[in-house]
């Protein structure tokens, strides 16, 4: 059996433990980047998928993990990029 003393130091520890991982994940959990800053702009084969057509158009490109997604060209930040189909 535990000493009080022994039991509140373990229940502070525990508490404290609870507290240093939520505030370690709160970046992810909020949306924000960890060192913070602009999120990424879109993926380059986004953007090459798009060379030479117009808004609306219906594209296909491969990740460079070889995924092929295929999207539909808007127009993003004055450029059009391809935006995948959900």
């Amino acid at each position: 059996m535990l000493g009080k003393r022994h039991e509140a130091t373990m229940k502070k520890t525990v508490v404290v433990l609870g507290l240093l991982t939520v505030v370690a994940t709160a970046d992810g959990a909020f949306g924000q980047r960890p060192g913070g800053g602009p999120p990424p702009g879109p993926p380059p084969e986004a953007i090459r998928a798009c060379e030479g057509k117009s808004q609306g158009d219906a594209v296909q490109f491969q990740t460079p993990r070889g995924d092929t997604i295929t999207g539909t060209c808007r127009e993003m930040q004055g450029r059009l990029v391809a935006v995948p189909q959900r």
